[in-house]
């Protein structure tokens, strides 16, 4: 069915990402007083630097080992990271893998406390790092105490622990609230901007009262639903605006960023690729604005044009099964730099479709022999995905998306998360 599954059984690193190992080991903190990094870590990094690939089975091994004894001193910064933005491969990829091995054992306060109070049902996996876990950890140092998420991890006793895990619980809906009110007067700024020609390479909004702490998510669902970079700026009573700008992929917004710092444009700004900070003034704003499309647009415009969502496979709902789920997930654990595997369902009826919790859309699809396989398209109300799916109810789709075991009140069935559907060619007209 899939041409080829990576061999995921033991951890690899490649010889390109050896430099890097030093670095992030020296990063590493403490835990019980004792160090993941040591002298003789280094020892075998330097030497599978030497011999390029000959010493990477023992260096690899050793760190499997440390992970194992004590896990906790690296999933402090793996459970953190921004909403899915880490990169899943080399180091941190064993970082996760064996990180969450420990957490379904249980044996640790504050990610015990953390899984219980996200209602998160079954094994953890990596998803659950980036979408359930690590927001309710960063809620505290968006809009409450920065330190809340790291007392969470450092707790020993289980009812402190339920303690605050229930308050950062309870920020990260105040988070989300603050983040909808934000992202519905940025769409519609950026509506507004963009036109009914939909013109326009940059989408930069701003506004007084927006809370800085939720403008990089603001950002990402601006640049999720208008397909291009976004800028999302909270004004402050002085005049000075701060704000995150998210990019997608083959637009280099770091770079362009950090020029318009060299050209005296920003007070502060910095980044990489994919993401960006920047620091100004209110008056500047209309000059940011038209510098970002300038510098940009020629890029955007490439990507845009070469927008393309690769398939992994093909299946009927009929092969949709907790077996195939397990060994997809062998490739595992997925992120960015390890996508997760995009299979289609080719030309399967939509049934059902319905919406769901906060802007979601809960659906189901029979293939031709009969077999129901359910999904579910998340943020896709009045999104194209979402609008297009209550158009064809009872209708035959290409549907593409990824696939993962939905546990619910002790029963498991699989669920495709829904990513993107076409409308099937209705082939050439027979004349009799």
């Amino acid at each position: 069915m899939f041409a080829s599954l990576p061999d995921t059984a033991r951890l690899r690193v490649k010889p390109s990402l050896a430099h890097d190992l030093l670095g992030a080991a020296e990063r590493l903190p403490r835990y019980d007083n004792r160090e993941f990094y040591s002298p003789q870590l280094q020892s075998m990094i330097n030497e599978a630097l030497r011999e390029e690939t000959d010493g990477f089975d023992s260096l690899i091994a050793e760190i499997e080992t440390r992970l194992q004894r004590w896990p906790y001193c690296v999933l402090v910064q793996d459970l953190s990271f921004d909403e899915g933005n880490k990169v899943f491969v080399g180091l941190n990829r064993a970082f996760v893998a064996k990180g969450l091995i420990a957490m379904r054992r249980r044996d640790h306060v504050g990610h015990t406390a953390l899984m219980d109070v996200s209602r998160l049902n079954g094994p953890p996996e990596a998803w659950h790092l980036g979408f359930m876990l690590g927001p309710r950890i960063n809620a505290g140092g968006r809009i409450g105490r920065a330190d809340l998420g790291v007392r969470l991890l450092l707790e020993a006793d289980v009812s402190e622990a339920a303690r605050i895990a229930a308050e950062l619980d309870r920020l990260n809906t105040e988070r989300r609230v603050i983040e909808q009110m934000a992202e519905a007067q940025a769409e519609a700024e950026a509506l507004a901007s963009l036109g009914l020609e939909d013109k326009g390479s940059v989408i930069v909004t701003a506004s007084e009262g927006w809370h800085p702490g939720v403008v990089g998510l603001v950002a990402s669902r601006l640049r999720e639903k208008f397909s291009r970079p976004a800028f999302a700026i909270a004004l402050e009573p002085g005049g000075i605006g701060t704000g995150s700008g998210r990019s997608i992929s083959g637009v280099d917004l770091g770079k362009a960023v950090r020029q318009a710092v060299k050209d005296g444009l920003l007070m502060k700004g910095g980044g990489h690729a994919m993401a960006a900070g920047v620091t100004l003034r209110k008056e500047r704003l209309a000059e940011f604005r038209a510098y970002m499309e300038s510098a940009l647009a020629h890029d955007v415009a490439n990507s845009r044009h070469e927008n393309e969502l690769f398939i992994d496979g093909a299946v009927s709902a009929r092969a949709v099964t907790p077996e195939l789920v397990a060994t997809l997930n062998r490739a595992g654990p997925f992120g960015s730099g390890n996508s997760e595997p995009v299979v289609a369902l080719p030309s399967h009826q939509l049934v059902y479709a319905d919406e769901v919790g906060q802007a979601h859309l809960r659906v189901r699809f029979k293939s031709g022999d009969g077999a129901i396989v359910n999904g579910v398209a998340f943020r896709s109300i009045g999104q194209k995905l979402g609008n297009a799916l209550i158009a064809h109810r009872g209708q035959p789709l290409h549907v593409a998306g990824s696939l993962a075991v939905d546990r619910w009140q002790g029963s498991e069935r699989v669920q495709m998360r829904v990513i993107d559907v076409a409308v099937p060619d209705q082939g050439p007209t027979v004349i009799r």
